[in-house]
Parts: C-alpha cells; sequence; structure tokens
C-alpha cells in the first residue's frame, strides 16, 4: 500500500484495435472508427507506475525499461485476449 508520503511517477496508455495511444481523443477516435468499420470494439487501458525516490529521471528510467523488455509480451497479450 502507498503512504502519502510515497511518490510515485505513472504513464498509461490505450491499445485499441491494435494501436497504442496516449491521447483521450485519439483512443476514442479509433474506438468509433473501428465500430464503424465493424471491427468490434477491443480496447484496453494499460497503466504502470514505480515510486519516485529522489529523482523522478530515475523513475521513468525504470518504466521505460519495462516498457522496452515487456511491450511485446504486453501487446501479444492484448491481441490474444480480442481473438475469437
Amino acid at each position: 500500500m502507498l503512504g502519502h508520503q510515497v511518490r510515485v511517477l505513472a504513464w498509461q496508455w490505450y491499445w485499441i484495435d491494435g494501436t497504442f495511444t496516449g491521447s483521450d481523443s485519439q483512443a476514442k477516435l479509433q474506438q468509433l472508427l473501428a465500430r464503424i468499420q465493424g471491427r468490434g470494439d477491443s480496447s484496453a487501458w494499460i497503466a504502470i507506475y514505480t515510486k519516485v525516490n529522489a529523482s523522478p529521471d530515475a523513475g521513468a528510467k525504470v518504466l521505460d525499461e519495462f516498457v522496452r523488455d515487456m511491450g511485446d509480451s504486453m501487446e501479444r497479450a492484448l491481441e490474444i485476449s480480442t481473438q475469437p
């Protein structure tokens, strides 16, 4: 559990119909286009965070490394979860 004294750095983005975006409005548009084109509304909200000690840059490095290491696996899991 995170207390009120702990600082975190959080990143969030969306996966909509096989495409990633960090923009709320772009996600809504992509979801609408997928529905109009008959591809359904497969989507996910992804959020990751890490504790930030002295330097927010160190936290950003941790998150960047996580995305670099796990990004392909996350994308494959999302694709598999939407297959009929």
